[in-house]
């Protein structure tokens, strides 16, 4: 549940949002579970009236920051209406000059006009975004068995 909670909590910060709080159904007692609703439902309440929400953590702003350099460099194809989002919202907050993603980034673009390709593209895109990553997991996967 903790390693959970924490991926809430990062998703939520790098969005720039606030998770109030968590319930599960981990214990079965249903009065235990209700009794925390009401305490969350009485927590984001306050929250609101107001006006506050926490500040993000390192793991917030440096998640913001990842995803922003993404949008902006190489997957700006795979991001297209975030790209257009941040432009228009002053997000991107650093000078940038990497010639190779820019040009990288129009040739996708334009090669995500043709609808089978940007179909094929999405096909193939949760694969190679984890690609760089699976070793580590395999690595992790083995050293517990």
């Amino acid at each position: 549940m903790v390693a959970l909670k924490g991926t809430l909590d990062a998703i939520t910060e790098w969005q720039g949002a606030h998770l109030a709080d968590t319930v599960t159904d981990e214990v079965e007692e249903s009065a235990f579970i209700d009794a925390r609703i009401d305490t969350m439902v009485r927590r984001i309440t306050a929250f609101a009236e107001r006006g506050y929400v926490r500040p993000a953590t390192f793991v917030g702003i440096g998640g913001r920051k990842v995803f922003r350099d993404d949008v902006w460099g190489r997957h700006r194809f795979v991001f297209q209406a975030d790209h257009a989002f941040y432009e228009a919202n002053g997000l991107y907050d650093f000078p940038h000059d990497d010639a190779d993603a820019l040009k990288m980034s129009e040739d996708m673009i334009k090669l995500t006009q043709d609808p089978d390709m940007r179909q094929a593209i999405r096909k193939m895109l949760k694969k190679e975004m984890v690609k760089p990553h699976k070793g580590i997991v395999d690595k992790a996967d083995t050293a517990s068995e």
